[in-house]
């Protein structure tokens, strides 16, 4: 029989027979579950595959001769290889989706609708990470790129305002600014009125670029309304910019055993310090439609392979804005993580919409 698998490098064609491809998935699902290598005996024990042990053992040194399962000690059962996962996400791993209207994920997603989009992806990074229990990642968009519509100044304790930013596209974004005084809502309003009637229309990055160059080249032009108006725009625009990620629950994957010797741990915490690194590889789903999973070596960046990661990119329209996902062991449980990945993604993209 002819199973044809999708890969990130492209289609392959195996031929592995029925009966291979059913102990080739039961050992990732027993390698995934109990992190020790598997044995015909446990097989035979813990799955009714109507195989004596004997049959069992012939097929896994068929796998093992043609790649897909490994003997790490001569004593010892099996382990998935690479190439073994991966067979395993793209051709034997059977669907598993949840139901779009599952109570538990709906309630717990209810706590992400929240206004201001940057915490909502902060909120979703760790919904990600809690959900799954490995390291969960949201790539922002590029949020100097935003056209402003309108800016709004509300007082919200002493000394204290919070700017809104309302995008061209109905997005909102607000960050909250101590000030040196107190300003009243008149005066809030006539800062707002000012800067919209300058600056609407144009992106973060290019009023941020030009209020630094204009009060520089003649303070004397401005008077006190107008420097102050200047001052909170320049304070409150502190927004992330390109290649931004959220990344949280990051030691959830010291709990498992490929990563409990000490230079894994250094290797994998200076992977996620160098942002730099994982948005470039994040950058390769940019394009890429559904959830989409990245195997071992497919992650160099991280200077090891025994990582996965499962992302999808999240939407507002037609118009991707950014990337979600979880990154945890090749031993992770991807019929769980894979739906996570799809739903989360999609619900986020749903409230995008409603914003």
């Amino acid at each position: 029989m002819l199973i044809r698998i999708r890969l990130l490098e492209g289609v392959l064609s195996l031929e592995l027979s029925p009966r291979n491809c059913e102990i080739l998935r039961t050992v990732v699902h027993s390698y995934i579950k109990k992190a020790y290598p598997v044995g015909s005996r446990t097989l035979t024990k813990d799955f009714d595959l109507g195989l004596s042990p004997a049959s069992i053992r012939n097929i896994m040194a068929d796998l093992e001769e043609m790649g897909y399962l490994v003997q790490p000690h001569t004593s010892a059962g099996r382990i998935p290889t690479e190439k073994g996962y991966k067979f395993y996400v793209d051709g034997l791993l059977k669907e598993n989706q949840w139901e779009a209207g599952d109570p538990n994920l709906e309630e717990v997603y209810q706590r992400l609708r929240l206004e201001d989009v940057r915490e909502l992806l902060h909120e979703t990074s760790r919904f990600l990470s809690v959900f799954s229990h490995y390291t969960g990642l949201v790539l922002c968009p590029n949020f100097s790129r935003m056209i402003l519509n309108q800016i709004r100044f509300v007082p919200i304790r002493k000394r204290h305002i919070m700017a809104i930013y309302i995008s061209d596209d109905g997005m909102l974004y607000n960050r909250i600014i101590e000030t040196d005084d107190d300003l009243s809502w008149s005066e809030l309003d006539k800062i707002a009125l000012y800067l919209n009637s300058r600056f609407s229309g144009m992106s973060l990055q290019d009023i941020k670029n030009r209020l630094m160059s204009e009060i520089e080249e003649d303070k004397k032009l401005y008077n006190r309304l107008m420097l102050r108006a200047v001052q909170l725009a320049r304070e409150s625009m502190d927004i992330p910019g390109e290649g931004e990620v959220y990344l949280e629950g990051a030691s959830n994957i010291l709990d498992t055993p490929e990563f409990a010797i000490a230079e894994k741990m250094k290797m994998i915490f200076k992977a996620f310090d160098e942002k730099y690194n994982m948005v470039q590889i994040l950058e390769r789903f940019i394009d890429s439609a559904g959830v989409k999973v990245s195997i071992g070596s497919d992650n160099s960046f991280l200077g090891i392979e025994d990582c996965s990661l499962v992302v999808s990119t999240y939407k507002r329209g037609n118009q991707t804005l950014g990337i979600l996902g979880i990154i945890g062991p090749t031993r992770m449980e991807y019929s769980k993580v894979i739906p996570v990945v799809d739903y989360t993604a999609k619900m986020l993209s749903k409230y995008l919409e409603e914003i």
